[in-house]
């Protein structure tokens, strides 16, 4: 027979197969649904906000039982068939096909949420030791180990295997270890100090991961801060920008030498520094007040890996004075995040040309509840006054 109808006959039972395979799926799924769809949970870096993430931290251990069964499921949407099916059909035909991938990411995404949950998810244990076991995916691997190290606390070889992978000679595992480390800062076997090797690492990614993870230990890295000030001229990418928002997390009486640092790797456009730069502003508030120049460029449209909206909210969370430029960039809600409505609702009645969209934003919840607090606050003229610098 001629390869036009093999091909035919394999599309067709493969949808089938995969009709059948639905339909038990959904007799077999999970009782409990997430309170947001598990596709939309993006794992965030340590100490940064994530709504989905606390809607699913709200429903407590509920959730655990829907995230093992999207660990354990075996979709069929992920089969190789569809890949292969690929190079042999028209590319008029590949949007009928599923796109394998999918489902990997929800697992990673599941995977992280259980450790997320930390005791409370302690039904996963098995499931997660058995993937922690299989050495043929380095990278659920990793992310199992670490999970187990939020969720174990009382099982010592839990910690221990997690700092074991920071000395692994995979990449990939000393690259995810040093990426979540800062998830564990209320671990009571982990100090800072063992992580310290890792900001030495060979690997720049994982030299970038390990500051950003570092810094939210705070002044508890104490120790950490001779190799950071090393690493502001690190050449790789992001690096300089990471230990800059380390070093002002751990001793915010450097936070001069960190802006410096930070605004340096914004000019030179380098990699992540656009992501790293608003976790560093908030977090410096007034202390940064030496970027304000930088940030006015980029506010008058000047290049930069900011977005407008990014140096409004940065230059308000530095002066605390909504002057017209930041509050133009800032009613236009172009970037809605808990620290935007949080700026509007503090700057109260001049923020009034925002309350239209705030009231059109209905989701997720969390971020309804602060969209309806800004305007509580901007319809009752009440405001702050501006941030005051901490004594250095």
């Amino acid at each position: 027979m001629n390869r036009p109808f093999w091909i035919g006959a394999a599309l067709v039972l493969g949808l089938l197969t995969a009709g059948v395979v639905q339909l038990t799926g959904r007799r077999s799924g999970p009782r409990t649904a997430l309170p947001v769809a598990l596709s939309s949970l993006n794992p965030s870096w340590p100490g940064r906000p994530n709504l989905e993430r606390d809607a699913i931290l709200a429903a407590g251990p509920k959730a655990v039982e829907p995230l093992l069964m999207a660990l354990n499921a075996h979709s069929w949407r992920d089969w190789a068939l569809w890949t292969r099916l690929r190079s042999w059909v028209p590319s008029s035909l590949h949007s009928y096909l599923p796109t394998p991938g999918n489902q990997s990411s929800e697992r990673d995404a599941a995977i992280w949420m259980l450790g997320t949950l930390g005791p409370a998810a302690s039904n996963a244990i098995p499931t997660l030791r058995r993937i922690a076991a299989d050495r043929s995916a380095v990278d659920k691997r990793a992310a199992a180990i670490m999970a187990l190290a939020r969720i174990d606390l009382d099982r010592s070889p839990a910690l221990s295997n997690a700092i074991t992978l920071l000395s692994s000679a995979h990449q990939t595992e000393r690259f995810y270890a040093a990426q979540r480390f800062g998830d564990l800062t209320n671990h009571p076997g982990l100090h800072p100090a063992m992580l310290l090797p890792a900001l030495s690492d060979g690997d720049g990614e994982v030299r970038a991961n390990m500051t950003i993870s570092i810094a939210e230990f705070g002044p508890r890295a104490h120790a950490a801060i001779p190799q950071i000030q090393q690493l502001l001229s690190d050449p790789y990418r992001h690096v300089s920008a990471g230990a800059a928002y380390a070093l002002l997390r751990i001793d915010p009486s450097l936070a001069e030498t960190a802006t410096q640092a930070l605004v340096a790797a914004l000019r030179r456009n380098a990699d992540l520094s656009g992501l790293i730069a608003p976790a560093f502003f908030s977090a410096a508030g007034p202390r940064a007040q030496s970027a304000k120049p930088y940030l006015e460029t980029l506010l008058r449209g000047g290049p930069g890996p900011m977005r407008r909206s990014q140096a409004a909210l940065a230059l308000w969370e530095i002066t605390g004075i909504a002057e017209p430029q930041v509050l133009e960039q800032l009613v236009r809600l172009q970037d809605v995040s808990p620290e935007m409505l949080a700026a509007l609702a503090d700057i109260g009645p001049a923020a009034s040309n925002a309350i239209p969209q705030l009231r059109e934003i209905s989701s997720p919840p969390q971020l309804r509840e602060a969209a309806e607090a800004a305007i509580r606050r901007i319809q009752e003229g009440k405001s702050v006054s501006p941030p005051v610098a901490s004594p250095q």
